[in-house]
């Protein structure tokens, strides 16, 4: 497998002191280069996994299912703009090409669909008492049940499933896998919040007039953030190895984006060039295993 056209113009052409290819680029060159792909991606879907996890793990463990509650409009409009973003997504097309993914782009416009809905209900709540009437909201059911419901497919089936059928992008690989790593992190915070918000420094937070944001922001959450380290740590590592996974099989980052996982993928079809597999696997090893010991050290 030789390096697509667009990767060949900058990689060097001669004997570097990792090796080189069968089309002569730089063994060396392209580490570094599959080492910034790789770290950007494992660092950047466990940042948007770790945000996803504590934040809907917090709210639901704090609030539970009677804790939180929304007007009967802000009910409505909560729910009536999920079949306003599918029918948006199935039966319009985007109104501009560009570099950001078409999906990416739709669900911008689905949040701000939300956004509207939610303004209009604002106002015929004001209009009309019966809509100012408060549901209760079960955040703590409906995120068991979203997790439930991402456990039932093995996270590494979903990820081939949906990068064959979606746009191949950095930004789209991370979101994936943060899409299959925030529940452990979200389980993990649920639980410590479920033991904090009954623990007597939360009661005197509440009896000195806070609200119930202020003191889930600024005394619950970040005491419960300590065992999230180490599960941060590994999820880097975790990260790198499906990202490396995923470009091995061709469907991770596109072809013109050198990773470690695309070097061993080139190492099948050049065997008598043992760089190629050595090396990206020498750094995928010596990755994940420090942010192991590094999680390992943090628990």
């Amino acid at each position: 497998m030789a390096l697509p056209a667009l990767c060949a113009d900058w990689l060097p052409a001669h004997s570097g002191l990792l090796g080189t290819d069968r089309m002569r680029h730089d063994v060396l060159w392209m580490l570094a280069h599959g080492a910034r792909t790789s770290l950007v991606v494992g660092l950047g879907a466990t940042a948007l996994a770790g945000i996803t996890g504590i934040f809907l793990g917090g709210v639901a463990g704090y609030f539970g299912d009677t804790g939180l509650s929304l007007s009967r409009a802000q009910y409505v409009a909560l729910w009536g703009w999920l079949p306003l973003a599918w029918f948006y997504a199935l039966y319009i097309r985007r109104f501009e090409e560009g570099s950001v993914p078409e999906w990416l782009t739709r669900i911008g416009i689905a949040g701000l669909l939300c956004l509207f809905l939610l303004l209009c209900a604002q106002l015929l709540g004001r209009l009309l008492p019966w809509l100012r009437k408060p549901v209760q909201l079960p955040l703590d059911r409906g995120l068991r049940f979203c997790m439930a419901l991402l456990h039932t497919v093995p996270a590494i089936l979903l990820l081939l499933a949906l990068s064959a059928v979606l746009e191949r992008s950095t930004a789209t690989l991370m979101l994936l896998l943060a899409l299959t790593g925030w529940t452990s992190i979200a389980r993990l915070v649920r639980g410590e919040m479920m033991r904090m918000r009954v623990l007597p420094y939360i009661e005197a937070a509440r009896s000195l007039g806070m609200g119930e944001w202020r003191v889930l922001v600024r005394h619950a959450l970040p005491n419960a953030l300590a065992p999230v380290r180490a599960v941060l740590a590994f999820g880097v590592g975790h990260a790198i190895m499906a990202e490396g996974t995923l470009s091995f099989l061709g469907l991770g980052v596109p072809d013109e984006v050198v990773t470690w996982g695309r070097m061993l993928a080139m190492a099948r079809t050049q065997p008598d060039h043992i760089a190629l597999a050595f090396w990206p696997g020498a750094a995928i090893f010596l990755t994940v295993l420090a942010c192991n010991l590094l999680g390992e050290r943090n628990e």
